[in-house]
């Protein structure tokens, strides 16, 4: 059994990275076992180590002692034992800070007086690894681990392992937690107001019709922040100069425009389209319910509509415009409706259509054709309808009535 006290001579203070600690550690040990099998000393000893000590980092601890052993003179074998100088070094590495459980690795040796480091066996050396574990009140310490003798002096074997337990007792000063234990308190980083404003664009034809085509915004830098096909784009952007791009059969239309904070910016841009549109019917083209999984039945109907298709020449555009009833929510309709466009979109170019031409819009429930009211009403207004346009070519292929 040891008991050790420690006296402070120079305190790292609560700030530890970076500063040296200096200590005193008196200790005595008491004998309860002889020293013929290694577990003790025959009687009491006494001693007192030289510590210096540093926290390298937060979680690196390093420390060195010196000491002195005060002992009765014993002979175990041949070897006679009386005070010794005491040595070691210790690293330790914090495995976590909130649990308390640390890495360490020792070295400690001794040599006696009399035959000051001049025989090997009077002065032996050993090396350890341990695991620690702290209690949250820092009270008790358990350890465990493993030894390797450094020579052959007296008392340490080849091979050991071991474990332990110990209790610190605190003054009314108990210490600080060390630095790897403290919460860091962080400045908040400055947060940069940014002042947005709005942008409105829309596109239509000579009669305030909507339009659906490719819409690209860009920075001043040509840097791209969105590209979308739509007939209407309202969004927010942050203060500056933009350019929005327009393309309408392979041709650009652009149009710069600035965006002021807390305001909005609105543009406009007005295509000519040819008037009354050559139509062609075909059946409906039918979905599983709620669902954008065109129906086996209704392949027919699209082949149908591709023969239509490659019927006309000069078409620069194929626009395909899906449109649901009333039932449900309106944002799941609009959603269900991109979702059926876009499933149309995919048989025609997986059945030889030129996927740069066509383009999908979904309108959810905001275009009926009649009013819904019946069952009926409502499965004319579940429809999917083509325009093919070109420079001298407007064509619409719709559903039967």
């Amino acid at each position: 059994l040891q008991i050790n006290a420690t006296i402070s001579v120079l305190d790292r203070g609560k700030n530890e990275v970076g500063r040296w600690g200096l200590g005193l550690i008196p200790f005595v040990t008491v004998p309860f076992d002889n020293q013929d099998d290694f577990f003790g000393d025959d009687s009491f000893t006494g001693g007192v180590y030289i510590s210096i000590d540093r926290y390298l980092h937060k979680r690196h601890y390093v420390s060195l002692n010196v000491g002195t052993r005060f002992r009765k003179e014993e002979t175990i074998l041949n070897l006679t034992i009386g005070n010794e100088f005491l040595y070691g070094a210790s690293y330790v590495y914090r495995l976590s800070c909130q649990s308390k459980w640390d890495l360490a690795l020792e070295m400690i040796g001794s040599t006696t007086y009399g035959q000051f480091f001049s025989q090997e066996i009077s002065s032996p050396y050993e090396g350890f690894i341990s695991l620690r574990k702290r209690s949250q009140n820092d009270h008790w310490e358990w350890t465990m681990g493993a030894g390797r003798a450094g020579n052959n002096g007296y008392g340490v074997p080849d091979y050991h392992v071991y474990a332990g337990i110990s209790y610190r007792f605190f003054n009314q000063n108990k210490p600080v937690r060390h630095c790897c234990e403290e919460k860091e308190v962080q400045e908040p980083t400055p947060v940069a107001v940014v002042e947005n404003g709005t942008f409105e664009f829309e596109i239509v034809d000579q009669d305030n019709q909507p339009l659906v085509l490719p819409i690209i915004i860009v920075t001043a830098s040509e840097e791209e922040i969105q590209n979308v096909t739509s007939n209407r784009i309202y969004r927010e952007l942050e203060t500056g100069t933009y350019k929005v791009i327009v393309n309408d059969a392979g041709k650009n239309h652009e149009i710069p425009f600035e965006i002021k904070a807390n305001q909005t910016t609105k543009e406009r841009l007005v295509l000519q389209r040819n008037k009354e549109p050559l139509i062609e019917y075909v059946d409906p083209i039918y979905f599983d319910v709620n669902k954008d999984i065109i129906k086996e039945a209704s392949y027919p109907v699209l082949d149908h509509v591709i023969e239509l298709i490659q019927k006309y020449k000069g078409i620069d555009v194929i626009t395909i415009n899906a449109h649901t009833d009333s039932d449900g929510a309106s944002e799941y309709n609009l959603d269900l409706s991109i979702r059926r466009a876009e499933s149309v979109k995919r048989y025609l170019i997986e059945h030889g259509m030129d996927e740069s031409i066509i383009r999908t819009a979904g309108f959810g429930e905001t275009q009926p054709r009649v009013a819904n009211t019946t069952p009926e009403n409502k499965a004319l207004n579940r429809r999917v309808e083509f325009e093919l346009t070109g420079e001298n070519l407007n064509v619409k292929i719709i559903n039967q009535k």
